[in-house]
């Protein structure tokens, strides 16, 4: 699958849907990584996500790479990351170079740094020549799902070997690819942590004065307390509510006001709220209470509802959540390609959107809400 130096191999279709159908990290390091190794017919490679921290210090997240030392991408995340002339500027805060949300990028080495010039710098003679390597190119993505990081494949050749030419104009070819993947993997994961968050019981522990004043609020499933002695706040309406509180009720806008007061913050209209244990005497009372968010899935046919969905436009927007191309809905649901199309421009009029990621981004927000 490898190009020849003299004749180019364009990429195939085939290839890009490899790419697309990728859907987590380990599936781009373990599966889209050697197949795109061998085609750009590099010595080695590697992915790897980057961020910025609160220092503005670059750091690595989740890495794999190919044909590299064991400790190649350890040293370079330790030492390295913010010399390299490819990376680094694609994620600096002021350098217009800089990558914006929603933009991918092919940058080559050569490009950034003459051979004279990178001889002479501690990247190459304390890392690339300690790995043998002299030839670089990357694909950088910055997802807008997720702006905080760039998500990186890079490629490599040795000294002996000579520098890459014609791939720059494969891997633009199969950047959208690569860049609609990333942004799957990154509304998919945001989309599970939303999940996960909404689907969580959270229990406290309320304990209040006689008098109403709130002297202890502690959250049983951390183990934590979340407010120390809160002796000056005083929660007339909210001990009065939570005496009258009879089995499992559900939380409006009066409940989720009270609790956001007092430091149980994320719960509103929807949930369910239990008083599952009280005890009291002359000095005062505690609650023992149980909130339970609204799920997830619910949360896209709610939205449905208030947007004016069909009940075909919403089973078409349920396989665009799962990151299904238009042809992979219509052979799903049994609609020829037009119609599909149809669905998503009347989906997209109701919803007051221009774009997919639009769309996923919108939906998004009701559940990470929730």
């Amino acid at each position: 699958m490898a190009p020849s130096e003299n004749k180019p191999t364009a990429p195939s279709l085939a290839l890009a849907n490899h790419i697309l159908s990728c859907e987590t990290f380990d599936q781009l390091a373990t599966d889209v990584l050697p197949c795109l190794t061998r085609f750009f017919d590099a010595g080695s490679s590697c992915v790897f996500e980057m961020r910025r921290d609160g220092d503005d210090k670059l750091l690595l997240g989740r890495a794999a790479q190919i044909r590299m030392p064991i400790r190649a991408i350890a040293d370079y995340s330790a030492h390295f990351v913010d010399l390299d002339p490819v990376c680094a500027p694609s994620f600096g805060l002021c350098d217009p170079r800089a990558l914006a949300p929603n933009v991918h990028k092919v940058v080559r080495l050569s490009d950034r740094c003459t051979s004279g010039a990178l001889l002479g710098t501690e990247y190459y003679n304390e890392f690339l020549r300690a790995i043998d390597v002299q030839h670089v190119f990357g694909l950088m993505v910055r997802p807008e799902f997720d702006p905080s990081r760039v998500v990186v494949l890079g490629f490599h050749r040795p000294r002996s070997g000579r520098d890459f030419s014609f791939e720059l104009e494969q891997a633009d070819a199969l950047a959208p690819a690569f860049h609609a993947s990333v942004e799957r993997m990154c509304f998919r994961s945001r989309l599970d942590e939303a999940a996960e968050t909404t689907a969580r019981e959270r229990e406290w522990s309320l304990r209040f004065a006689s008098d109403a004043r709130l002297l202890e609020l502690t959250e049983i499933t951390a183990a934590v307390a979340s407010a120390p002695t809160r002796g000056s706040l005083c929660f007339p309406a909210l001990l009065d509510a939570l005496r009258r509180v009879r089995g499992d009720v559900r939380i409006d806008g009066g409940w989720s006001a009270m609790l956001s007061d007092l430091g149980i913050r994320g719960v509103v209209g929807g949930g369910h709220l239990c008083v599952t244990g009280v005890e009291g005497d002359a000095t005062g009372h505690r609650f023992h209470l149980r909130v339970t968010p609204p799920l997830a899935v619910p949360t896209l046919e709610r939205w449905a509802q208030g947007a004016r969905l069909t009940a075909r436009e919403l089973d078409v927007t349920r396989r665009v959540v799962r990151g299904l191309r238009n042809v992979d809905v219509a052979c799903e649901l049994d609609l020829s390609l037009r119609t599909v199309e149809n669905h998503l421009r009347s989906i997209f009029m109701k919803a007051g959107v221009r774009s997919r990621t639009q769309l996923l981004a919108q939906l998004v927000e009701p559940v990470v809400r929730t």
